[in-house]
């Protein structure tokens, strides 16, 4: 709400991490602040900033088998926020696998 909040959320910081998946060129972004009841107007502006110039594909990120109550609210008030911008592609990721989910797919058995 701050003239000095609102320089400093304009400001992208770029972190650069040793990693073989970016180094095949894929750029990561994290946008702060979905959940929040009274997030900055400043925030979901960059966030059309961003999605106009790079043309990102989404990735939404949860972290149970099923999607919770909490990440239905995130992902809604992502997409409130983007608005009527031109469609953008969003793909979920589970960020826990199940692995006797996975083993009972693949008739593995964890028996020796």
């Amino acid at each position: 709400k701050t003239k000095e909040f609102n320089e400093w959320a304009e400001c992208f910081v770029e972190v650069c991490l040793p990693s073989d998946i970016l180094s095949l060129g894929i750029d990561i972004y994290d946008t702060p602040g979905f959940l929040s009841d009274n997030r900055e107007q400043i925030l979901t502006d960059n966030l059309h900033k961003l999605v106009k110039r790079i043309k990102p594909t989404l990735l939404f990120l949860y972290d149970n088998a099923t999607i919770s109550d909490t990440d239905k609210r995130c992902f809604l008030a992502m997409k409130n926020a983007l608005g009527s911008m031109e469609r953008v592609s969003v793909f979920f990721l589970n960020t826990k696998a199940d692995c006797i989910s996975i083993a009972n797919d693949y008739l593995l058995d964890d028996d020796p």
